[in-house]
């Protein structure tokens, strides 16, 4: 600031005007600080402004309260607190009217009522209105503030959900009027007592007796007697009377019990009085009461006949029992007490204290070791003191027997124990539970997938395989999720289609909840295969079993698909081989044919040589041709074109005919041939008589082929039960027995099977082996089984089982399928040593 007297003076005469200047200069700058020092001031006021209306709206937050600032017509200016929830809207209010709307209907007119009054006169109001809700309550003040001639008045609303504040009100309202009624219900109760009472204040005076009180000495009514003060028992010199005894409950400041004889009703009756004092009262001092006990002496021998009954009882029981008294001694024990603990029957007589039965059962090692024995003692003791309600043990004694032991308080005084055994329960819990952790261990290392579902849909149990499966975290599993939450998880492999997406949910929602045994497959979105099982268990929950059929699945795909390009490849070899053979049977009718007539010399003599050679032919011929007819017959039955014809005959003639046939085959081949059977007991069966005696033959002409020569082979016959017919049908059984012991039962059964077309055996010859397939496809059609045994003098037997009776209903009128008589040739031959 520069100095008046610094400004130096011109010559020019414009010193005034420059002291002017100045002096404009120190005001502009003087009001402008003044300027800067308001706008302080005034933004420190609005901060505390703002500080004090954000404590007045949290003060309406905190308690539940809102105000309502309006011009004269009802329209809102300003609001305080959350106005919108108080009153229970979703959008602010515009108009005061709107504050009716959330009170109830009745309340509704007397708001506009006094918000009316409020305008035009400007009377204030404070009312509490039930809200629309019918669950709060809400107190409204309302004043009429002083406005500007442009505005006019102004209205303030002030709102506070009071409900809290009711229900307290009305709760202490409540309250008052119950402890009223229970006033009257007591004295109402007290008049019905048949026992006299009464009560006394300080002064020893009668302020209340009941009706009984008044009966007892023969007054009109309780008022009466509280006017005249009239005595129960009157004092006399010789026996002090209630009064007296009153005086000493006040005086000793405890309850006073005596007996005095009264006569009530014409009855002379005893009464014990009791006189209690009760502390903290002004005007009840002390409350009487007179309990009438002349039944006393027939209720205490009717319980004595109680306890009598319940001795009694207690002694049949196998369960070891004790009564101590209230003075310790043993009361009562049963047989089974003594036979517990070994205790001596005189001894247990005796009545001995219970600390004496504790040491007795410790020399006789019936109670646990302890360290401390004597501490443990007095802690069984401590019960007489201690004990209100039952207390239970285990008793782990020295010969591993293990006791449960339960002390309890009696009714009369004392403590009551009662023994159990457990020593054979425990060891069934520790057995279930070891079977307990087995089976988890069990369950948690299936290959299977297991989830059980609990009723209320949650998982309960599920094991890792479950996990893995289908690609879920235990600690989600572990969390018990509802199946529905678990089929969301599961969207990522069961969804194929976003679509079709919540019907497929339902679907197996549908099936979870249905507790209903379900089996199915499914193909999951990352294409493995699942085989899926719903079992319904006995107590309400569901087991989920999961299978990755996958491998399953694409093996089964392909075996199918090599088993019909085996059945193909064996239909067109079938075919094959019928069309060679019908293409072979007319050169070889034509050999044989003259090959006879060359044999029967039509044309002229022959040498013995000739001779010799064209039976070499014949033979060979009729071999090629009997090896072509089973061919042929092989071909009709794999192509389904063979039937047979069933009807019934006689067993023995059947086997009387293939006699002959092997007779004369047996003489050829330098061997003997022999039947066994039963002519009487061998009886009738059903079957096709020439297709079985064509099984008969190519059994007998291939062991006459293998037996050695001079050999017999033996074709014997027998009838029997059927191993699987339990109604009692019967089978008929022939076995072809003394094959040469070089071949072995293995090459006979693929023989069977038809995997070996021939076989040789050194010294003997060789054989094909296409009349035993042909055997076992007849057999099988016959319903039968063929198979091989080996008897003792280890040589081979070919045994044919068929039924002796057929049930043509289902009997097959062709050979099955290749791949099926290979896997029934496989289980009847290759799978079976006996019949």
């Amino acid at each position: 600031m520069v100095a008046i007297g610094a400004i130096p003076w011109g010559a020019s005469g414009h010193a005034p005007l420059s002291i002017l200047l100045v002096l404009v200069g120190c005001v502009a700058v003087i009001a402008a600080l003044v300027s800067i020092r308001r706008r302080r001031v005034a933004r420190r006021r609005k901060a505390m402004d703002a500080v004090k209306l954000d404590m007045v709206l949290t003060a309406l937050d905190a308690n539940r309260a809102a105000f309502v600032i309006a011009d004269s017509w009802g329209r809102l200016i300003d609001t305080g607190g959350d106005l919108t929830r108080l009153l229970g809207r979703t959008e602010p209010l515009s108009e005061v009217d709107a504050i009716g709307a959330a009170l109830v209907d009745d309340a509704r007119p007397a708001f506009a009522e006094h918000l009316t009054a409020l305008v035009d006169r400007g009377k204030p109001f404070r009312r509490r209105y039930a809200m629309a809700d019918g669950e709060r309550s809400l107190d409204v003040r309302g004043r009429r503030l002083a406005g500007t001639p442009n505005t006019g008045p102004f209205l303030a609303l002030w709102l506070r959900d009071v409900t809290d504040e009711a229900l307290w009100e009305q709760e202490n309202r409540d309250l008052v009027d119950r402890l009223q009624q229970e006033r009257d219900r007591l004295r109402a109760l007290m008049d019905t007592a048949e026992c006299p009472m009464w009560m006394r204040d300080r002064d020893l005076r009668l302020t209340f007796v009941n009706q009984a009180y008044a009966d007892a000495v023969n007054a009109d009514d309780a008022d009466q007697v509280i006017a005249r003060q009239m005595e129960l028992v009157s004092d006399s010199a010789r026996s002090p009377g209630t009064r007296d005894a009153a005086a000493r409950a006040r005086d000793l400041a405890t309850r006073v019990v005596e007996t005095h004889a009264l006569v009530v009703h014409g009855e002379r009756r005893h009464f014990e009085m009791q006189q209690v004092p009760m502390t903290g009262q002004d005007e009840a001092a002390i409350a009487g009461a007179a309990i009438d006990v002349t039944a006393r002496a027939a209720v205490e021998a009717d319980l004595a006949r109680h306890l009598r009954s319940q001795s009694e009882t207690l002694d049949n029981l196998s369960t070891p029992v004790a009564l101590f008294g209230p003075d310790r001694h043993l009361a009562f024990c049963n047989s089974g007490f003594a036979q517990q603990t070994g205790l001596d029957a005189a001894f247990l007589e005796a009545k001995p204290d219970h600390e004496q039965v504790l040491e007795a059962m410790r020399v006789r090692r019936r109670v646990p070791e302890q360290a401390d024995f004597a501490a443990w003692k007095l802690e069984r003791l401590d019960h007489y003191k201690t004990l209100r309600e039952p207390v239970e043990e285990i008793w782990h004694l020295p010969d591993e027997t293990t006791l449960r032991v339960v002390t309890q308080p009696h009714p009369l005084g004392g403590l009551l124990w009662v023994m159990e055994d457990i020593t054979d329960r425990l060891a069934l819990q520790r057995s279930y539970n070891t079977q307990l952790a087995v089976q988890r261990e069990t369950f948690n290392n299936l290959r299977e997938g297991i989830a059980v579902l609990g009723s209320d849909g949650r998982v309960k149990l599920h094991n890792p395989a479950f996990d893995k499966l289908w690609r879920l975290d235990t600690v989600y599993m572990d969390t018990q999720p509802h199946v529905s939450d678990l089929l969301d998880a599961l969207r990522g492999l069961l969804d194929t289609d976003e679509a079709d997406w919540h019907e497929e949910r339902d679907i197996w929602l549908s099936r979870l909840l249905a507790r209903e045994f379900q089996t199915g497959r499914t193909v999951r979105a990352d294409q493995r295969v699942v085989d899926w099982a719903f079992v319904p268990l006995p107590d309400g929950r569901l087991l989920c079993s999961n299978v990755d059929v996958t491998d399953t699945v694409e093996i089964q795909r392909a075996l199918r698909e090599r088993n019909e390009a085996l059945e193909t490849a064996d239909r067109l070899k079938s075919e094959f081989v019928a069309n060679i053979s019908y293409e072979l049977r007319t050169p070889l009718n034509s050999i044989i044919g003259f090959t006879e007539l060359l044999q029967e010399q039509v044309f002229g003599p022959l040498n013995t040589r000739q001779g010799e050679y064209l039976k070499y032919i014949g033979d060979s011929a009729d071999r090629l041709r009997l090896l072509i007819d089973d061919i042929l017959d092989l071909a009709v039955i794999e192509a389904g074109g063979l039937e047979l014809s069933v009807r019934r005959f006689p067993v023995g003639e059947l086997l009387d005919n293939m006699t002959d046939l092997a007779t004369e085959q047996s003489r050829k081949t330098d061997k003997r041939f022999r039947l066994d059977y039963d002519r009487d007991g061998i009886g009738h069966m059903d079957a096709d008589r020439r297709r079985l005696l064509q099984c008969l033959y190519n059994m007998v002409t291939n062991a006459l082929a293998f037996t050695e020569p001079g050999g017999t082979v033996v074709l014997s016959a027998r009838r029997e039960l059927a191993d699987d017919a339990p109604d009692g049908r019967e089978a008929v059984v022939f076995a072809v027995r003394d094959f040469s012991p070089a071949l072995s039962g293995q090459d006979l059964e693929k023989m069977i099977a038809g995997m070996m077309t021939s076989v040789s055996v050194a010294g003997e010859g060789k054989a094909s082996g296409l009349g035993l397939s042909l055997v076992r496809n007849l057999v099988d059609m016959h319903h039968g089984t063929l198979f091989v045994e080996r008897t003792a003098d280890n040589r081979t037997a070919l045994v044919c089982r068929l039924p002796a009776t057929l049930d043509l209903d289902r009997l097959a009128v062709a050979s099955p399928p290749a791949t099926a008589v290979a896997d029934r040739a496989g289980q009847s031959v290759g799978g079976a040593a006996k019949p």
